[in-house]
């Protein structure tokens, strides 16, 4: 507390003049000094606020992608090999053609060229190995031209091979019967067979082995001829006989199916 200070009022009216005067003692409690505050921290300068990233440009969606197509299943494959055609030749009952067996096969397919030119279905072989078939509808004296296909199913699908477009021709003979076989004479025997009014000639075999492995064979040239008398033949042996005709077309034969074999023993 600061000690008795006196102070003097004076009062002074309007011209300026001192009217009174008045001495009084003041008191005056001294206040409790306020602490001085810290020098107050100059804020640092505000810093630019962060501008906001440029938005990055719209990226355009992709167009949306073609669903993926399913796959098609694929189908096999199958590669089949051109049967080659073996042989053709005259049966007993008819032509008989073979081929030659096809790899993955599973059978084959006859065709019969007709009297057009075109190739016509005659058999369906359905055992890939069976590579023969004789035709059985066949007239005597006739050219017939056959080709094969080979040919496989999977997923209800057929895949055929290739075929040898030009086929291979054959001309049906009948084979000829023999209609007697006799030792009339010394060491001799006379041979008869039908004639074949399609043939160009005949042949006759004959030998001492029923698998004819030693044989001989005789041509004859003209068709007319139905008989033959074979000498110089050895006494007390039997002899085994079998004919066949012949069809002879641009210096090519055919030959028909050998005949059933007939023996005979030569007694004179």
């Amino acid at each position: 507390m600061r000690c008795c200070p006196k102070i003097t009022i004076t009062i002074v009216n309007a011209n300026g003049e001192e009217t009174t005067s008045k001495r009084i003692n003041v008191t005056i409690n001294e206040a409790e000094q306020p602490v001085e505050p810290d020098t107050p921290v100059t804020p640092d300068t505000p810093t630019e606020p962060e501008q906001p990233a440029e938005p990055d440009a719209p990226v355009a969606p992709d167009a949306p992608a073609e669903p993926e197509q399913p796959a098609k299943p694929q189908q096999p494959v199958v590669q089949l090999d051109t049967p080659s055609l073996k042989s053709f030749s005259n049966a007993a009952s008819g032509i008989t053609v073979k081929w030659g067996k096809v790899a993955n096969a599973e059978g084959y397919r006859v065709y019969r060229r007709n009297s057009e030119g075109k190739w016509k279905k005659v058999k369906i072989i359905k055992d890939v190995d069976t590579l023969r078939w004789t035709d059985q509808d066949v007239t005597n004296g006739k050219k017939y031209t056959y080709t094969i296909r080979a040919y496989k199913k999977a997923d209800s699908k057929t895949y055929w091979s290739s075929y040898v477009k030009s086929g291979k021709s054959i001309y049906r003979l009948s084979r000829p019967s023999i209609s007697s076989l006799k030792n009339k004479s010394s060491k001799k025997m006379t041979v008869k067979w039908k004639k074949n009014s399609k043939a160009t000639g005949y042949q006759i075999q004959y030998a001492t082995k029923s698998d004819f492995s030693n044989k001989r064979t005789v041509t004859i040239k003209k068709k007319s001829t139905t008989s033959k008398t074979i000498s110089k033949l050895t006494k007390k042996k039997k002899y085994y006989v079998r004919v066949r005709s012949y069809k002879t077309v641009n210096e090519k034969n055919y030959y028909s199916a050998w005949s059933s074999t007939k023996k005979v023993t030569i007694k004179k």
